[in-house]
């Protein structure tokens, strides 16, 4: 069971870091490159929706990681400057 918690952990993880990256052009992608990946915030939002179809939960494995962290765990390059 806690394999799957992970999974969707990380997969939720990938899809907030691919959101911030489209987003990377704002005047504060540094203070979202240093927030933490995940947050009591977005558990309650997904788990207030009743058609999510699954149930978020905090995982202290990840709880420490900022979004820089966890793309560099992802495997995310960083962006040139100048660009």
């Amino acid at each position: 069971m806690a394999g799957i918690y992970i999974t969707v952990l990380l997969l939720f993880g990938a899809m907030l870091t691919f959101q911030l990256e489209v987003h990377a052009e704002a005047s504060n992608s540094h203070l979202k490159h240093n927030s933490k990946i995940l947050q009591d915030s977005i558990v309650e939002r997904i788990n207030s929706n009743s058609t999510a179809g699954w149930r978020a939960e905090m995982n202290p494995r990840f709880s420490d990681y900022t979004v820089g962290q966890f793309k560099h765990l992802l495997g995310v390059k960083p962006t040139p400057k100048g660009i």
